[in-house]
């Protein structure tokens, strides 16, 4: 353990500042991500990042946990758009109940995301299919038909082969039809002038497939995954821009390195789900998910730089912006907490004597609940903790004493009412 980190604001951003420093500072990567790993593990338990950066977290999983639920569901409508197509076939069944498979009953291990790999299949069986390549090759052919209809005249015109090589131009002759032919009709409204009819154009357009076969929940999420950058730089660049910015997504990365230098070993175990989709689609996910995550990081880590995926990629040129962005935020917040101790010593109803201490529990408990008001009790001691000054502290009995006497919490009795046999003891 070569970190230390004091306790105190002022010092904890010196030393704070110099760990930043030191680790800049390494030559070796081993040694780099090393010290970042454990820089990452005090800061999570620091007394006065803890809640902070356990915010974060909670942040950055929700937002995984709604990417994730978006992807399966944008996987199921597109698997869904292909069965109802395909469902006459049974070579076409089997190729579809493979790719699901995939998640239910995985029987690899590819050093790629989950979601990607299946999106690959169902091109791959897009791709053989004859229902899509006739739908490719069918604006191709109605563009081509259009274009040589003619609007304008009737064609009385051909051309026939002649004997000098090439072919000429010959006019169509007008056959003879006796008088009670009944394509003398016909034969008049083509040949005769004195009633010209101009042929009405093909106005129909072709047929709009791609709403049918194909789903919007997928272009939506490509949409947004677009925005990162078309190329790997792009993408390195933008997650620089992202982590300094947002100090969740800054966070996430550190998370990611810390999970990356410690997966070692061998790659996990393939587990099956057997059931109806219904009742595992979410277990199973889930759990393929995860594995195919860590797969790409044990790839990642074998050979560093090669993943297919920019955000499972280690970089230390990224890791270093990275540093500098998470130095940032953590002043940042280091300053609200200052703040908030200032405007606590500046208020004039916290200048009491000590024997007023219980005034703080009161004064403090009284703003907190009125704020949250289903909030228990412990929330409330860390709160008290957090902005009372140190010299005017109390234990937690004494506290609990106050707050009964002075009935602070406004809490029913149910809430706070304590099992039996269970006992108490007060300073």
């Amino acid at each position: 353990m070569t970190i230390y980190l004091p306790e105190s604001t002022d010092l904890f951003r010196q030393a704070f500042d110099a760990t930043c420093d030191r680790i800049l500072r390494t030559k070796k990567d081993a040694a780099f991500y090393a010290l970042s790993d454990e820089l990452t593990s005090k800061l999570r338990e620091h007394p006065l990042l803890k809640d902070y950066l356990h915010g974060l977290e909670a942040e950055s999983a929700k937002q995984k946990q709604e990417s994730s639920i978006a992807a399966l569901e944008a996987l199921e409508d597109s698997w869904m758009r292909l069965w109802k197509y395909h469902r006459h076939s049974l070579k076409h069944r089997k190729q579809l109940a493979r790719i699901k498979r995939m998640i239910t009953a995985p029987d690899a291990i590819v050093a790629s995301p989950l979601y990607s790999r299946i999106l690959f299949s169902m091109a791959e069986f897009r791709y053989r299919s004859p229902l899509f390549r006739s739908i490719n090759e069918g604006p191709k052919l109605f563009r081509t038909a259009q274009s040589e209809l003619n609007f304008d005249y009737t064609r009385l015109e051909h051309f026939y082969p002649s004997g000098k090589g090439y072919f000429e131009k010959r006019t169509v002759a007008r056959c003879k039809l006796r008088k009670g032919d009944k394509r003398l009709g016909h034969h008049n409204r083509i040949f005769d002038s004195r009633r010209p009819e101009k042929a009405k154009p093909f106005t129909r357009s072709a047929e709009c497939v791609y709403a049918a076969l194909f789903s919007p929940k997928v272009e939506e999420i490509e949409q947004k995954s677009a925005k990162l950058g078309r190329d790997k730089y792009d993408k390195r660049q933008n997650m620089q821009i992202m982590a300094e910015i947002s100090a969740a997504f800054c966070w996430e990365r550190f998370c990611f390195l810390e999970k990356y230098w410690l997966s070692n070993g061998a790659f996990p175990v393939l587990t099956s789900f057997k059931g109806r989709w219904a009742s595992v689609r979410e277990s199973a996910w889930k759990s393929s998910h995860e594995r195919c995550e860590l797969d790409t990081i044990l790839w990642g880590k074998m050979l560093p730089g090669q993943s297919p995926s920019v955000e499972y990629q280690i970089h230390r040129q990224d890791c270093e912006k990275y540093l500098g962005s998470l130095k940032s935020h953590i002043h940042a917040h280091l300053f609200k907490i200052a703040d908030r101790e200032q405007k606590s010593a500046d208020d004039p109803s916290f200048a009491l004597p000590g024997s007023k201490k219980e005034d703080f529990v009161a004064v403090l408990g009284r703003q907190y609940w009125k704020t949250h008001p289903s909030a228990k009790r412990d929330e409330v001691f860390e709160n008290y903790l957090l902005e009372c000054p140190v010299s005017r502290q109390l234990s937690r009995s004494s506290w609990d004493r106050i707050v009964r006497k002075r009935k602070l919490d406004p809490r029913s009795k149910e809430a706070f009412k304590r099992g039996a046999g269970k006992k108490t003891f007060q300073n």
